[in-house]
């Protein structure tokens, strides 16, 4: 399945609906995809990923949250869904400029569409119904071992605005915007950087790209090792390439993001990560009131 392909069953959904109905719109969706090939199922919901990664950004989270829209990243992760639901162009206007999602959302009841991450994995269970199929595993488990094709990917990227960078690049101290956009996120991976100066370890957003922008704003390391907050493996890298990651759908996530950066073609983008010290002086900074996250394992 193409993008073009994806937005046009968002696009005639709402085209379908007086209203937003989110009971309606989800099963619409259902039924728009479970008799499409089980692939398109699957690119279906990876493309709906791709999207919703691509608005996690620390404007489109300002605005948010002032609107109230959200409190934590629960609450972020819903209303991304919510505004891919509206449309591709609003989708869109909303990333170029997140001062435009005031008036939206006051055409709507609630910001939120949780449920439509699981519009695919109803749509593919109907799916294996329908055709007598006698797989077992259900859509999760078979996106394991699927991925968009790099041509799709590469479109979708195409389409995001750029992201109006503040954060710095890995080493210095981030804005306290960030460093809160950081600490709420649920995909944390630590970083131990090895150079000849000195080892270093970091707290980093793990999503695939921005785990690309990590390793690639660090070329002159010896080693970097990136792992799970229970300190398993993940990846490591030999030097500026990436040496081992069982993860293959991971490896070719990063590895898309990251190989422009090693040709050079492209430049690293701020990592969204802080250092030990970092996040010490933030607690420090903020005398621990109202925290909610225990860090007591994040030590250096």
């Amino acid at each position: 399945m193409k993008k073009e392909q994806f937005w046009q069953i968002i696009d005639e959904t709402n085209r379908s609906m007086q209203d937003h109905d989110q009971e309606t719109y989800f099963c619409r969706i259902v039924e728009a995809l479970l008799h499409r090939e089980r692939e398109d199922i699957l690119d279906w919901q990876e493309i709906l990923n791709e999207y919703g990664r691509a608005a996690y950004r620390s404007d489109l989270w300002d605005k948010s949250l002032e609107l109230g829209i959200h409190s934590e990243e629960e609450g972020f992760s819903s209303f991304r869904l919510w505004l891919v639901s509206r449309g591709k162009d609003v989708y869109l206007n909303v990333l170029r400029n997140p001062q435009t999602l005031e008036a939206l959302v006051q055409t709507c009841e609630e910001p939120h569409f949780e449920k439509l991450d699981y519009a695919a994995y109803y749509a593919f269970e109907a799916n294996l119904l329908h055709t007598g199929s006698t797989q077992q595993e259900d859509l999760f488990s078979a996106m394991k071992y699927h991925s968009l094709a790099k041509e799709t990917l590469r479109d979708i990227q195409a389409d995001i605005p750029p992201v109006p960078m503040e954060s710095p690049v890995s080493g210095q101290v981030l804005s306290t915007r960030d460093m809160e956009i950081l600490l709420n996120s649920k995909r944390w991976v630590y970083g131990y950087v090895y150079e000849n100066s000195g080892n270093s370890k970091y707290l980093i957003e793990g999503a695939p790209e921005n785990l690309a922008n990590f390793l690639g704003s660090h070329p002159s390391a010896k080693q970097i090792v990136l792992t799970d907050l229970l300190d398993r493996f993940i990846l490591d890298t030999f030097g500026f390439f990436i040496n081992r990651c069982p993860d293959q759908r991971l490896l070719y996530e990063v590895t898309e993001a990251l190989i422009p950066i090693q040709s050079g073609d492209t430049e690293a983008k701020p990592a969204l990560c802080a250092t030990t010290a970092e996040i010490e002086a933030y607690y420090e900074m903020q005398d621990q009131k109202g925290l909610e996250i225990n860090f007591s394992g994040f030590e250096g």
